[in-house]
């Protein structure tokens, strides 16, 4: 395996408050997560940072990024406690939502009573999702405190920025082309002919030991199995989950429709916006996804995936299936590699829900799992590769990184739809 030293001089330039909203967050799922708490196979510089200063850098996010931030690692914090029965978390949590952990719990389990028997069977993490997102827990989400210190100043977002908010309008447009897609590729009746099957299996079964994201220790693959709703309108939805959307995360840089040449060997091009065709396409995404272990280092993966996204806006329905193709490299602290990810896969699933009395649009139902394997990093061969162990961490890691990663790209559509 080649690697070479990088300059750890300075991080790459992202937009205000990436880093630190990056960095406390992961440190919020690694501690939340047993198994990824072997930083002492770590050297001081590439540990995640300590979880008083995680929540303290928080508390120090412009206003544009707190909530986001409370809310993701409020949600964590809670599922540690409530479904995992980690008490020592306690504390934590009070500090970051302001409230009484313990009362917090009797708090959910009113809020969640059954209307037939009033009685709550289990807690799940969807129940929590909903807490934490819904119109209905509003008043309960009331009491969480908002900063004691005062936001820092920041700049206006640009346009560019912005999570894309397509008009309704376009449903018709999207129609249209949707058929014209897949009378050109005739894939529909092959691979999307019962959208229901996605949400047969694991992510419905109510189960409270049940974790979102868990990783097998015999392959070391780690999955990440979410299921969630969404009240936003079908077009924004199509929009906000198109893969070449996820450059909206603060976790991915990049990620941007790629063509592959029929050259020996074969080279990947991008596509122009102006000629992609959608809603629906097939193909291949480069994606870049970046987090920081800390304040002071970052580590990436660049990968080529390939790509099936198909869009029904008759039925309504959305399904992605992704793979990996290839990995073009990686970055662990100060080491540039040629390798980093040996399985990348899964899929993504949305279907309307009926609508409930009364209300004009009704919610639509989500599915998302991610299989991921990081390559063996390390060897003895590699310079300056740190203690033994540390390519095995990040296989320990997986479980609360990858999570952090779905989390964050599945936190806004369980909010509010946009305006």
């Amino acid at each position: 395996m080649s690697a070479k030293r990088q300059s750890d001089d300075v991080l790459p330039e992202r937009a205000k408050f990436v880093h630190e909203s990056r960095a406390a967050l992961l440190s919020v799922f690694v501690h939340a997560d047993a198994q990824a708490d072997l930083s002492g196979a770590l050297t001081p510089d590439l540990r995640p940072l300590p979880l008083p200063k995680a929540l303290e850098v928080i508390d120090g996010l412009p206003d544009g990024d707190f909530e986001p931030a409370q809310t993701i690692a409020g949600l964590r914090l809670t599922s540690a406690v409530l479904l995992e029965d980690k008490k020592e978390l306690e504390p934590y949590l009070t500090e970051l939502l302001g409230v009484n952990a313990r009362s917090f719990r009797g708090s959910i389990r009113d809020a969640l009573l059954r209307p037939r028997d009033g009685r709550v069977e289990s807690v799940t993490y969807a129940d929590l999702r909903r807490i934490f997102y819904s119109d209905s827990s509003r008043d309960l989400r009331g009491d969480f405190r908002r900063r004691r210190s005062p936001p820092a100043p920041v700049s206006p977002a640009k346009d560019s920025e912005q999570r894309p908010k397509p008009d309704p309008a376009i449903l018709a447009r999207l129609q249209a082309e949707s058929t014209r897609e897949d009378e050109r590729t005739g894939r529909r009746e092959g691979v999307l002919k019962d959208i229901q099957s996605c949400f047969a299996g694991p992510a419905e079964q109510p189960l409270r030991a049940r974790r979102e994201s868990r990783v097998d220790l015999n392959s070391l693959v780690t999955t990440v199995d979410i299921a969630s709703e969404s009240r936003w309108d079908f077009p924004t939805l199509v929009s906000a989950l198109d893969p070449r959307n996820w450059k909206q995360s603060k976790f991915w840089p990049a990620s941007d429709q790629m063509q592959l040449s029929e050259t020996t060997p074969p080279v990947f091009t991008p596509v122009e916006p102006s000629s992609q065709k959608g809603p629906s396409w097939h193909g291949y995404l480069f994606e870049h996804v970046e987090w920081n272990w800390n304040l002071q280092r970052i580590s990436s993966f660049r990968n080529f995936l390939e790509i099936d996204f198909a869009v029904d806006p008759v039925e309504q329905w959305i399904r992605l299936q992704f793979a990996l193709y290839s990995c073009e490299g990686s970055e662990l602290s100060v080491l540039k590699q040629k390798r980093g990810i040996d399985v990348d896969s899964g899929f993504q699933c949305v279907a309307a829900l009926p609508a409930s009395p009364g209300q004009q649009n009704g919610a639509f139902k989500l599915r998302t799992v991610k299989h991921v394997r990081f390559a063996d990093l390390l060897d003895r061969r590699t310079p300056n590769q740190g203690p033994a162990g540390v390519g095995l961490f990040l296989s320990f890691l997986a479980p609360s990184l990858v999570g952090l990663w779905m989390n964050e790209l599945l936190d806004s559509l369980e909010r509010n739809p946009p305006s």
